[in-house]
């Protein structure tokens, strides 16, 4: 064998299609939140929910739950956190009056977990959503059975639905 044949040989194992999916949602994550489209995004979902803590807590499991379908569940969580921060201490206003930093309070908690739990739940609906999904239609697919994109939204996006209220 050739060079090129043996490392061909030796790197294909790696190279599979879904990694290259999950690679290009962490892109299209990143680029999202170095142009500040995430903060954008957030705001607009808060605007529509209304100021209530229970509206913008709805708002902010929404939010990461409809991102985390289009890039991984792990970008999603990394961009929206500090967006969940900045509401929280907008939304609190006040300061420890010992330290001056902002106090956390049980709302700012469930914000927080609102993240975590939106983008999880949302990255459940499509193949890139989450690795987990990407190796299961891989696995599928070295058994002979193909799933596309859409077909696994819309049994993935089936149990979001579900899950959304849940949360």
């Amino acid at each position: 064998q050739t060079w090129p044949e043996r490392a061909q040989a030796a790197l294909l194992p790696y190279i599979d299609p879904y990694v290259g999916l999950f690679l290009g949602g962490m892109c299209i994550g990143a680029a999202m939140q170095e142009h500040g489209l995430h903060r954008r995004f957030a705001l607009n979902v808060l605007q529509l929910c209304g100021s209530s803590p229970r509206r913008v807590l709805a708002g902010m499991i929404l939010a990461p739950a409809f991102v985390s379908m289009w890039i991984s569940n792990t970008a999603t969580t990394a961009m929206m956190l500090p967006v969940a921060i900045a509401v929280a201490v907008t939304a609190r206003g006040a300061s420890n009056t010992t330290t001056g930093r902002p106090t956390a309070t049980r709302h700012t908690t469930a914000l927080l977990l609102a993240v975590a739990y939106g983008s999880s739940v949302g990255g459940i609906a499509t193949k890139i959503g989450t690795p987990p999904n990407a190796q299961f239609a891989g696995f599928l697919e070295q058994r002979g059975i193909e799933i596309g994109f859409l077909e696994y939204l819309v049994v993935g996006g089936g149990f979001v639905l579900l899950f959304l209220p849940i949360v």
